[in-house]
């Protein structure tokens, strides 16, 4: 088991997540790990950006007034960011390389979807029905696919 998953599934754990979490649910979740969260006027297409400070002061400033679809993913991805990228840094998404980026979403989709929302039928779904009875993104749906794939959860 990679270490984004056992993370994911220590936080799903920690939080006793049975089903999707809430808007709420993850500002929660976030604040209880130590992140600060705040709205932000963020520029061109930026969701999100998680920021952790050498004194380990970790925020995450999120686009003001983005939808809840849009919101919980961004919250997913910045709880994913907290948890695997323990240095001091600027973490702005799409500049990590590509195999980080892979277990930033795998850990953001196993957070969204935990194992036990994933119903006994949606392992083998299609990732255009789970994004939509899930409500997210359809690239988080597969990599939801991919960690129910390779890791049975």
């Amino acid at each position: 088991m990679t270490r984004c998953v056992h993370s994911a599934l220590s936080i799903i754990e920690k939080y006793r997540l049975h089903s999707p979490p809430t808007v709420k649910t993850l500002y929660a979740m976030l604040l209880g790990e130590g992140v600060l969260v705040c709205s932000y006027r963020l520029a061109g297409r930026l969701a999100a950006v998680y920021c952790r400070t050498p004194d380990d002061v970790a925020v995450l400033a999120v686009r003001r007034g983005m939808p809840p679809e849009q919101l919980r993913p961004a919250l997913a991805l910045g709880l994913a960011q907290h948890a695997l990228c323990p240095r001091p840094g600027v973490y702005v998404p799409g500049l990590e390389p590509p195999a980080a980026r892979r277990e930033l979403e795998r850990f953001a989709a196993l957070v969204l979807v935990p194992p036990g929302a994933l119903a006994r039928g949606d392992a083998t779904a299609d990732t255009g029905r789970l994004a939509d009875r899930a409500g997210i993104p359809v690239l988080l749906a597969a990599r939801r696919l991919e960690v129910a794939k390779h890791f049975g959860v």
